[in-house]
């Protein structure tokens, strides 16, 4: 084999390997496991009787102006929460089916109670716009990361909540303690196509030279 044929081999080999490269980018930006924590900590099925007072409330445009109850809807178990382990991030995983046409919703209010106070945990909407009657629908709903200044005790509750155009057949808890694991390839995956393009202009560039 001659020299240049050697050499184009060589550089034929760069090519693939660069084109592999950009290829992998959407693979690399998929969400690693624990994209919400390091350690799961609790996965806790509300009790049927929870998720009926959920369903009998009287729909609210906001949980976090729904009138306060004596008691909340549910109450977790007592959770050592410690610095070491902060931030802790709630997971509500809801289910259930839209008996109408139109956007199903689950809307909640929670809290961690510490040292007898309740302090308010943040968490968005959780809907499913333009579903169908009968339709099968997942919610998912993730709130802001606590963090603790101190080792601390504490207890999840949920104190308000209801149901909009949503027949709810379960609703789960997850707790999650640390940073979750984000893929830093996200942005790159909107210049994955303007990649691929440079990288064929050049590749046609290149062999013309040759």
């Amino acid at each position: 084999m001659t020299p240049t044929m050697t050499w184009m081999r060589a550089a034929l080999r760069r090519w693939a390997w660069l084109l592999l490269g950009l290829v992998a980018l959407p693979a690399l930006a998929q969400p690693a496991q624990g994209q919400w924590g390091q350690r799961l900590l609790q996965t806790i099925d509300l009790p049927a009787e929870a998720v009926a007072r959920l369903q009998q409330a009287p729909a609210v445009a906001d949980a976090q102006s729904a009138p306060a109850q004596s008691e909340p809807v549910w109450r977790g178990p007592t959770l050592a929460l410690s610095t070491e382990g902060s931030p802790y991030t709630v997971v509500i995983k809801a289910s259930g089916t839209a008996p109408a046409d139109g956007e199903a919703a689950l809307h909640l209010r929670a809290g961690w109670a510490l040292d007898g106070t309740v302090h308010k945990l943040l968490l968005p909407a959780m809907a499913q716009p333009g579903a169908h009657a009968g339709q099968a629908v997942e919610l998912t709903g993730v709130s802001i990361p606590v963090s603790m200044k101190q080792d601390r005790e504490a207890v999840l509750r949920i104190d308000a909540g209801s149901t909009a155009n949503l027949g709810l057949a379960g609703v789960q808890v997850e707790i999650w303690s640390g940073m979750g694991n984000v893929s830093m390839s996200h942005p790159l995956l909107s210049w994955v196509p303007l990649l691929l393009g440079l990288f064929f202009v050049g590749f046609v560039v290149w062999m013309r030279r040759q």
